[in-house]
């Protein structure tokens, strides 16, 4: 049986440059040659361009206006174009996007959607891939650069073992500045205080709502089938009728391994409300 032949892609018939350039303008003055392609514009064409000084390359297959306004994050923007608009500046450098702490990375951390995580590439010596499927709620722009949120931020360099010193100044001004309270990265916070970080501290008015002290446990299992769509719904039910509340949660679907923490206010749960909890969690999500 023949196969149906694609529509032709509808390419100008001559370089478009109004175009280029309104496409450019979005993306502080870059774009790729896939994007050009669209609008007129060949390999060749690209090529005398870059030789001629109108345009300038700084990775392969990415180009800029070369008198475009020089802007901020540029370079942030060079990487998501370099990832196919598919990457989240994350980590340390999301960290430094949103002026939290002193970060400075000499490497420009982006994530990845999982299913990316097993195709070959050639990385840049100057960028650093993680993986992970990233909600909505993770998510937040700066400009025209995606990047994760301050929460995440900070609770994705806490899991990476990041330095603590970081994390707690990254936790101080993000409270301070009211960015997210004490309650949203409590793993974060006792990643920090597992250290002898100097002269760390927690405002007080961000604690209003847990006291000065809380308890946290973790749970953890491997799903026998996938959770459903509302898993974090139920997850945070299931805590809440043992007087818990669930401040961090993970899903990875190719291993089926779900990880949640649990904090309640000092004391505490007794070993019968914990082992309760537990076995809540392991009939409502049937953990193997």
């Amino acid at each position: 049986m023949a196969q149906k032949s694609q529509p032709p892609v509808d390419v100008p018939d001559s370089p478009d440059w109004p175009g280029l350039r309104a496409l450019a303008a979005g993306q502080a003055g870059y774009f790729t040659a896939a994007q050009a392609a669209e609008r007129g514009f060949s390999a060749q064409l690209l090529s005398k361009h870059a030789a001629s000084g109108t345009l300038e390359r700084p990775l392969r297959g990415i180009y800029r206006l070369a008198h475009f306004p020089p802007g901020e994050h540029e370079d942030l923007v060079v990487a998501w174009l370099w990832s196919g608009g598919l990457a989240v500046v994350s980590h340390e450098s999301a960290l430094q996007l949103h002026e939290l702490s002193d970060a400075m990375p000499a490497r420009i951390h982006l994530t990845l959607p999982l299913d990316e995580s097993g195709r070959r590439r050639v990385v840049p010596d100057t960028y650093v891939l993680h993986f992970a499927d990233l909600a909505d709620a993770d998510r937040a722009w700066v400009g025209p650069v995606a990047v994760t949120t301050p929460v995440r931020a900070v609770l994705d360099v806490a899991a990476a073992n990041g330095d603590a010193g970081l994390v707690a100044q990254a936790i101080d001004q993000g409270i301070d500045r009211e960015l997210f309270r004490l309650w949203d990265v409590v793993p974060a916070v006792e990643y920090a205080r597992s250290f002898d970080t100097p002269h760390w501290r927690v405002f007080p008015e961000a604690v209003a709502d847990l006291g000065d002290s809380w308890f946290m446990r973790g749970a953890s299992g491997i799903c026998a089938r996938r959770p459903p769509a509302d898993w974090p719904r139920l997850a945070r039910e299931t805590a809440e009728r043992h007087g818990g509340r669930v401040y961090w949660q993970m899903y990875h679907p190719r291993t089926g391994t779900m990880g949640l923490h649990v904090a309640w206010s000092q004391p505490g749960p007794d070993a019968a409300v914990e082992g309760a909890l537990r076995q809540d969690f392991a009939e409502v999500f049937e953990w193997r």
